[in-house]
């Protein structure tokens, strides 16, 4: 078990100095806002993939016509992928309200996300479109500065393909969404360092911003995979092209509210992820593709190994000595006073020190409250009890939920099981 331990402090020191230094010599601060002064503005098409989404496409479709970009210039096609509820009545009603808005629905029968966003390719001839979830808002400016950051990287950078925006929860209620608020705070932050490492390995459905002859190229959207938003990104990589983030890009999702909706969520993503991952491993390891071969591929491998290991060393190091003190109760005819006492005595035992795994959790948790620290100074969110609680049930509950989601998704595919998207 020692060994064990040893291989995986190892692996996680290695990553976790990698994150640390990355972070220590990066420029995080947001572009400039040249993007307040664009004089030329190219096509852009919103494609926004909907099933079922009749309570949500309102507001989504509302804040695409609010944005802050000639309308003239932009195309919104709404594609109803099967939707069993009234999502193509909102949309008609919508494009009624706004008959100079260049809105298109395309119904079909439900066919996934992928074949969604594919037909919607078909009819579209802009420069530029973008992806956006049914239940997501786009800030007013977000779009501008994505375009903005796309046409002032030609010059630098002619094999830019796709920028991904900076996503945040949607009015968190509850605690799991108060926990997937910090986690997408986090996500931001670590966007803005892969996107420094050329590392970006996804590109979030709420609206990235892709360039449309490439995709079109690259044959499109892969229709049978369960997270094609990263098979995509993937592809892009592998054909050389590159992917940025644009940090100040703010995008707002609905974040499942649930611990059994989370759970079918991550559980989608986690799979994906990892058929994802081994689809493209021959880019693991490979100096051709830099940070993303060299470093960021092997991690996406080994964060499925690490998160089972962790979970598992954690119920080791809490549930044998559990398991010990009921032994001991059994054998005493379960006198509770004895143990009671013992309970709330300090007994030290240098011997019983084990100062590898001590330096690694002492280790990971300074790096992860610089993260942190870092995070809330960047986005400048204001520190309360509520968010630190938050921070806290992230630290030390949330890796715990995500850890047995890996269990389970390291089950399922070795029996073959793998759900529709």
């Amino acid at each position: 078990m020692l060994i064990f331990a040893i291989i995986v402090y190892l692996i996680g020191t290695y990553f976790l100095v990698f994150w640390f230094l990355s972070i220590l010599e990066g420029d995080f601060h947001y572009p400039d806002s040249g993007w307040k002064n664009m004089q030329t503005f190219p096509t852009v098409s919103v494609i926004i993939p909907a099933y079922n989404e009749e309570k949500t496409i309102k507001k989504t479709l509302n804040s695409v016509l609010a944005l802050d970009y000639p309308s003239e210039k932009l195309r919104v096609v709404v594609v109803d992928d099967g939707s069993e509820d009234k999502t193509s009545k909102v949309v008609k009603d919508i494009m009624r309200l706004y008959p100079s808005c260049d809105i298109k629905l395309i119904q079909q029968e439900n066919q996934g996300k992928g074949a969604a966003l594919n037909n919607a390719l078909k009819i579209i001839g802009t420069k530029y479109f973008a992806c956006l979830d049914a239940d997501s808002e786009v800030d007013k400016y977000s779009l501008k500065k994505m375009i903005y950051r796309f046409e002032r990287r030609q010059h630098l950078n002619e094999k830019l393909a796709i920028i991904t925006p900076a996503l945040k929860v949607q009015s968190p209620k509850n605690l799991v969404q108060r926990v997937q608020y910090v986690e997408y705070l986090i996500t931001m932050f670590l966007a803005r360092v892969l996107s420094k490492n050329k590392s970006i390995y996804v590109a979030p459905g709420p609206f990235s911003i892709y360039k449309t002859d490439v995709i079109k190229q690259l044959g499109g959207f892969d229709e049978k995979n369960l997270t094609e938003d990263q098979e995509i990104a993937y592809r892009v990589k592998q054909s050389k092209y590159e992917i940025e983030n644009c940090s100040d890009a703010f995008v707002y999702t609905n974040a499942p509210d649930s611990l059994k909706s989370l759970f079918y969520q991550r559980n989608r993503w986690y799979k994906g992820a990892l058929i994802n991952a081994w689809k493209y491993r021959k880019m693991m390891f490979n100096k051709e593709y830099g940070h993303f071969g060299m470093f960021q591929m092997p991690l996406n491998f080994l964060t499925f190994f690490l998160s089972a290991s962790a979970l598992f060393l954690f119920f080791y190091y809490t549930l044998k000595p559990l398991f010990k003190h009921l032994k001991d109760l059994f054998l005493v005819n379960f006198d509770f006073v004895p143990f009671l006492k013992d309970l709330f005595r300090f007994n030290f035992n240098i011997l019983d020190f084990n100062p590898l795994i001590t330096t690694f959790v002492v280790f990971s948790l300074l790096v992860f409250f610089y993260f942190i620290y870092k995070i809330f100074k960047e986005y400048l969110e204001k520190k309360s009890g509520e968010k630190l609680f938050s921070v806290g049930t992230y630290v030390f509950v949330y890796f715990l939920f995500l850890g047995l989601v890996v269990f389970v998704v390291l089950f399922d595919l070795s029996l073959g099981r793998i759900q529709k998207w």
